[in-house]
Formats: C-alpha cells, sequence, structure tokens
C-alpha cells in the first residue's frame, strides 16, 4: 500500500478554517478603478481557491456597494463570474457593511451560541468614507464579551490593496489600538498587499481568528 503524502505545515494551520463561515467583502468603490480593482480581483481569487477548501458550505463574497452576493461559493468560475458582474463606484462605506453583517450575525449568535464562528476578510484601498468602522468594531466586541463568547468568535482581517500610507495608518489603528483604548477583545488584524508581491494566505486567513498570526504572520508561526 502506498504511503499517505503528508501535509505541509501550511495545510495543517489552515485546517482551523473547516469551523468557520469565511466571508469576503471586495470594497468597489470609485477610487478602486484601474489597477487595484485587478489587484483586488486576483486578491479575491487567491483567498477564496484557500477558503472553499476549508468551508464545507462554501465561501459568501460581498461587496462595499454593489448588492451582488455570492453564497455557497466553491467554484473558482463562480468567482470569477460574480467578480466580473461589479464595477466600481461610489464610496467606501465600510463601516456600515461591517455594521449590516455584524448586527445580523451576532443577532443568531444570541439565538444560537453553538453557531459557526465567522472569518470576515475586507479588501480595500483607504480610509472609510461614511460610518467609522472604528465605532462598530468596537461596539461588536463588546457585544461579543457580553455574550462570553469564544475569543475566536468573530474575527476581521483587512487586506490593503495600494500603498497609500493614510490608509494604512488607518488599519493599523484599528488592528493595534482597538483594545488598548477600548478595553475590548482583539478581533482585528491588517495585511498590506505589495503589488506584485504574493500573497500571505496563511496570515491573511488565519490573521483575524489567531492572535498568534496577528502578531507575528505566517512566518513567524509556520
Amino acid at each position: 500500500m502506498g504511503s499517505k503524502l503528508s501535509k505541509t505545515p501550511s495545510e495543517d494551520v489552515l485546517q482551523m478554517l473547516s469551523r468557520f463561515d469565511t466571508v469576503i467583502i471586495v470594497d468597489d468603490s470609485l477610487s478602486m478603478m484601474g489597477i487595484r480593482w485587478r489587484e483586488a480581483g486576483k486578491a479575491l481569487s487567491s483567498l477564496a481557491a484557500v477558503a472553499s477548501k476549508y468551508d464545507s458550505d462554501g465561501i459568501e463574497i460581498q461587496f462595499l456597494n454593489s448588492h451582488t452576493v455570492g453564497k455557497n461559493v466553491n467554484r473558482t468560475a463562480t468567482v470569477k463570474e460574480i467578480f466580473s458582474s461589479v464595477e466600481p463606484g461610489g464610496m467606501t462605506p465600510i463601516g456600515r457593511k461591517l455594521d449590516t453583517l455584524l448586527r445580523a450575525y451576532l443577532a443568531k449568535l444570541e439565538k444560537d451560541p453553538t453557531i459557526k464562528p465567522v472569518n470576515y476578510v475586507v479588501i480595500t484601498d483607504g480610509a472609510a468614507s461614511t460610518t467609522l468602522p472604528e465605532v462598530v468594531i468596537v461596539n461588536a466586541a463588546r457585544e461579543l464579551d457580553r455574550m462570553y463568547a469564544p475569543l475566536s468568535q468573530v474575527g476581521i482581517q483587512f487586506v490593503q490593496i495600494g500603498q497609500d500610507e493614510g490608509a494604512t495608518r488607518f488599519l493599523e489603528t484599528l488592528d493595534n489600538r482597538l483594545k488598548s483604548q477600548h478595553d475590548v477583545r482583539d478581533i482585528v488584524d491588517t495585511t498590506v498587499s505589495e503589488e506584485g508581491e504574493k500573497l500571505d494566505i496563511v496570515k491573511i486567513l488565519m490573521g483575524g481568528i489567531n492572535r498568534r498570526f496577528d502578531d507575528a504572520g505566517s512566518g513567524g508561526v509556520l
């Protein structure tokens, strides 16, 4: 009998994703037009290809402005079809979108504490233009604390497309200061996607739900 192929360390770590529902949110604001939109599409395809392997009922794809939603997605062709059906336009309502999704999820969690944890991955180029994500995230973290939910019940990973320094500072604030400033659990991680460089898929998919990856990245854990 032939021997089984051994799993790589990253594959072992990613098995944790099988316990989560993965929701990828794509920034389709006007500032994402051109090369940033192409980079966002590449990031979405790469992340979806890996995440869908571990989410038994498929991943969910959302957009900040478009009402287009992909549910139970587990095929590369479907990911591309959904992305190509959307054109960038409008503002960057990160806070509003997160508020809508988190309120709905927390209401379900309140009724049924056994539902699957959720891992949100937000692909964006910059700072929010409407409701402040900080307020939304802090309120959600407080609700999770009030419910005594597991620390990994909800994770939010921001993937920055482009090198806007203001956006980087904004996202780093969400990652590094919310816990200390507001005395709430840490549910946020951020990753910068450098043009032309390979995405750190493991850190992106694990950073919001596993603090070791938030603090050290995949290189410091694997």
